[in-house]
């Protein structure tokens, strides 16, 4: 089966944006996240626009690689989130955990304000 889920990078940020993907989650976001991890890339952004629903094994999957990225010294973030995805993290006593921004610009300045973004490269 081939991957369906991919990211891009902005600078030293990698953005991940899954949309109507967002089931891969489960199985695809964390080799994709560890690859990312290898090549030395600690900023994560994980875009939920347009994701109006996420089953157990979806946000398992994003927990594990938020995991895998704090366990390496990173951040991973998520941004975009409907209110029903919001209410979902408090009730599963996951928004003490996740860093949830409103907008993708909030989340990429939340790693280095001060740092012009760089133009997006496709991997």
């Amino acid at each position: 089966m081939a991957a369906t889920l991919n990211g891009r990078t902005l600078g030293d940020v990698v953005l991940i944006e899954p949309g109507a993907q967002i089931r891969t989650c489960a199985d695809e976001l964390p080799p994709l996240v560890t690859g990312y991890l290898d090549q030395r890339f600690g900023n994560f952004i994980l875009n939920l626009h347009g994701v109006e629903h996420m089953d157990s094994s979806t946000l398992g999957g994003i927990a594990l690689s938020h995991g895998l990225v704090s366990r390496r010294g990173g951040r991973f973030t998520l941004c975009c989130c409907v209110p029903r995805l919001v209410r979902l993290f408090h009730t599963t006593k996951l928004s003490g955990i996740f860093e949830v921004f409103d907008t993708e610009q909030e989340a990429l300045e939340s790693f280095d304000p001060d740092a012009p973004t760089r133009p997006a490269q496709p991997r």
